[in-house]
């Protein structure tokens, strides 16, 4: 759905990009210290950081393609290492909505999340295209656990949590649910 879009911040972030003195792979580390501080806070009780810290990872792990596109030092170690990384984000992201309440809600989310991932990168092993298949791809995911955690910071509202997270469950499952009906009809 973002997709569409990416051309668009794709121009910004590698402008942006170019003028960032870290390597990309170094970026992509850094987008696990705010990650792990917003379950951190989400442990101590400071739901208020959650959401921005998500944000402020979010944008390192855009940034960390940009600066590799910038440079022209785009590799396949660094798009590996970036995958790594992307799925303990996804994890200490989801743990963090799922500390503030609704673990098990948070959980299934993260596990519609991880088929997501996954059955993109086994089609992409098999020769088979997945980008833009489903409804929650991992910028929509990002971009609905952060509207989540600030929505609920303002609010107080378990309820916000609670229909947040059940709608971000089943649309990462449908997605997953999706992309694998999908491969399956185009490996006959």
């Amino acid at each position: 759905m973002l997709e569409r879009y990416r051309r668009l911040f794709e121009g910004i972030f590698i402008a942006v990009g170019s003028r960032i003195p870290i390597g990309p792979n170094t970026l992509t580390l850094l987008a696990l210290v705010p990650a792990a501080a917003a379950l951190l806070s989400a442990l101590w009780g400071h739901a208020m950081y959650v959401g921005p810290l998500i944000a402020a990872s979010s944008m390192l792990d855009a940034l960390d393609g940009a600066v590799a596109r910038a440079r022209g030092s785009a590799s396949r170690r660094g798009a590996f290492l970036d995958s790594a990384v992307d799925r303990y984000v996804d994890f200490l992201s989801f743990m963090a909505l799922g500390i503030m309440g609704f673990l098990w809600l948070a959980i299934a989310g993260l596990l519609g999340a991880y088929m997501t991932s996954y059955a993109r990168a086994r089609a992409e092993g098999l020769g088979v295209e997945v980008r833009g298949v489903g409804v929650l791809e991992r910028a929509e995911r990002q971009t609905a656990i952060i509207a989540i955690a600030v929505i609920y910071a303002l609010t107080g509202s378990s309820e916000v949590l609670l229909w947040g997270l059940m709608a971000l469950a089943a649309a990462a499952n449908a997605t997953a649910v999706h992309r694998i009906i999908y491969i399956f009809r185009i490996l006959r």
